[in-house]
């Protein structure tokens, strides 16, 4: 915290601002009405005919100001446009609204889904403000089927609050921003697109239903004129800093004698909090809390991105699976529009990352940076994916494998989402058997399946059969195979299927001699078909060397070995054919990728 403050400090000495006359109209008093309504139901009100209607900006400027002696500049939020009777404060009390954002289960965002907005209901105020709330979705839902508040309430999904609020506010669509750092986001509210100003988050307490305010000074003159000097506005907090808010509570600061000239103004030498209440303790001005707020939200100038650099090392790396050489990891940044950036390629083997041409990459707290990032990049940043792609893709295809949320840390974990899902699994089992063969070779067929019956010499009866395995349906983007490892010295292995539920057919049998004979399991009799170098039906006990494997793997890439394997078990010579054989759990090391970001230059 500290280290970010002081580049603050850094950049707003840096912050060239034209000193410009303050014109903003000072608010007629209102009774103080500062806390939030109780909370209501996720989603509750706000949508239908009811429905009130959003208030958008007119115009967005910078206006100049002052905190602890430096000129800052902060946006003036202006929904009046020409409306010379509209005053543009915020609605009271300060109740913020809906802001529905759309996740799987595993925690992975839905790349290029909008943010769902509601509206406030007729007997609500607007607010630019809006409490985040998740929506869990399942697999197969495809980014903006919904475009509506009223869309989550019917779907079910499960929603999540998260107890942030972000400051939002909708955009008019003629509007032209000032400058490109500041981001134009995209949502929907009831069906309709609209554009809104992503400004980060503001601060909010979950548990007394509070958004957080600071404050913001005008001085005037004893007759509540301009002075003189027309001095510009003081702020008591800046970004970075625990009190800051955007939401800013107006105090006047009254001259106590009036002022008709410069040489009598008492602000001019007045540019910091600490100097105007010193001020007030010596009578010089009074102050007036006007019980009003506004959303004047501090912006550095030109986003920083030419002052502070930060740059991405690899910290350390753990237990990844080598791919194939069509294959590769991708790290992907995601931003608060949920739109994904490449952030690098690698390949991995173990605890060593290397580049495409397999060129190891620096790793390590020392290690020289492999991207840079400005400050504005990397405060846009939401999550952090690895990925396993086989081209160069705008985004990610599929199969998340690690995962963080970036929460502005120097260090970032990435991990695998579902791991706590397979730490211990119940023993399973398999079954050699050939229920598809006309001669009974059943030592050419591995099934995973149990039986119940105790004629053990026969082929089993189909109500006799179980699931051999016990296992929840695959994470998303992930799908189960059976591996049979046929030639332990040139690692070749023999998938028998890939499949998501463990009561039915995987979703291959090419080797089967008879497809109406299989069983409704995952699994495969080896007996025609071969591929090359290899000869059917295979014997699977012959030499004693055999193992078969359960593995989770990446649904949209076709891997030739298993990739997380789950049970692992011999296939014995002595292993007997429409037995019950043990298939047992091994424990997988997954794997884990730290980040770290280092600022680069001042």
């Amino acid at each position: 915290m500290q280290g970010r403050l002081r580049a603050v400090w850094l950049l707003l000495a840096l912050v060239g601002v034209f000193v410009a006359a303050c014109t903003m109209p000072l608010p007629v008093d209102l009774p103080p009405e500062n806390s939030l309504p109780s909370e209501r139901p996720p989603g509750a009100g706000g949508e239908g005919s009811s429905a009130g209607t959003l208030q958008s900006l007119k115009n967005v400027s910078f206006n100049p100001a002052y905190y602890n002696r430096l000129q800052i500049r902060y946006l003036n939020l202006d929904t009046c446009g020409d409306n010379p009777s509209c005053i543009n404060r915020l609605n009271s009390p300060l109740s913020p609204l809906i802001r529905y954002e759309f996740f799987f289960s595993d925690g992975s965002p839905v790349i290029g889904q909008n943010p769902v907005f509601n509206r406030p209901a007729n007997n609500e105020p607007d607010s630019p403000f809006r409490r985040v709330i998740r929506v869990i979705v399942p697999t197969g839902y495809r980014a903006n089927s919904i475009r509506s508040a009223r869309d989550v309430l019917a779907s079910q999904f499960r929603t999540e609050d998260t107890e942030r609020v972000e400051n939002n506010p909708i955009l008019s669509p003629e509007l032209t921003l000032p400058s490109d750092n500041l981001t134009r986001g995209q949502a929907w509210s009831e069906n309709q697109q609209i554009a809104y100003l992503d400004l980060g988050r503001i601060p909010y307490s979950a548990a007394s239903n509070r958004i957080g305010t600071s404050i913001v000074y005008f001085m005037r003159n004893r007759d509540s004129t301009d002075l003189p000097s027309r001095p510009l506005p003081i702020f008591d907090s800046v970004p970075g800093e625990l009190l800051y808010s955007p939401v800013r509570q107006v105090f006047r600061a009254i001259a106590e004698n009036q002022a008709d000239s410069l040489n009598n103004d008492p602000s001019r030498q007045i540019r910091s909090q600490e100097e105007l209440l010193a001020a007030v303790n010596q009578g010089i001005f009074r102050l007036e809390n006007t019980q009003d707020a506004f959303n004047y939200p501090i912006h550095l100038q030109n986003g920083v991105s030419g002052l502070e650099t930060y740059g991405l090392v690899l910290n350390s790396a753990r237990d990844f699976q080598t791919l194939p050489a069509d294959n590769f990891y991708v790290l992907w940044g995601i931003d608060q529009l949920n739109q994904p950036r490449q952030i690098l390629r690698f390949r991995a083997e173990g605890n060593r990352l290397l580049d495409l041409n397999r060129t190891p990459l620096p790793t390590g707290p020392q290690a020289p940076s492999v991207f840079n990032f400005s400050r504005a990049e990397l405060d846009s940043f939401r999550f952090l994916l690895v990925t396993i792609e086989s081209e160069d893709v705008p985004e990610p295809t599929g199969s998340t494998l690690l995962q963080a949320r970036y929460e502005f840390r120097d260090t970032t974990t990435l991990s695998v989402p579902f791991a706590s899902t397979y730490q211990i699994l119940q023993q399973g089992f398999f079954m050699l058997a050939a229920p598809s063969s006309s001669q009974s070779q059943h030592s050419s067929g591995l099934w995973f399946i149990q039986r119940t019956d105790n004629q053990l010499e026969t082929q089993p009866l189909p109500q006799n059969l179980f699931p051999g395995l016990i296992l929840s349906l695959p994470p998303r983007g992930w799908v189960y195979n059976g591996w049979v490892l046929v030639d332990r010295r040139n690692n070749r292995w023999l998938p028998t299927g890939r499949f998501r539920a463990i009561n039915s057919l995987d979703d291959s049998n090419p080797h089967l001699e008879n497809t109406q004979r299989a069983y409704a399991f995952p699994g495969e009799d080896f007996l025609r078909n071969a591929p090359p170098g290899l000869s059917f039906p295979l014997n699977l006990p012959s030499t004693g060397d055999m193992e078969v494997v359960v593995s989770l793997e990446p649904e949209n890439h076709s891997l030739p070995r298993p990739y997380f394997g789950l049970y692992r078990s011999p296939i014995l010579r002595n292993t007997t054919p429409l037995q019950n054989q043990p298939l047992s759990f091994t424990p997988v090391r997954f794997p884990e990728l730290v980040l770290q970001l280092r600022p680069e230059s001042p």
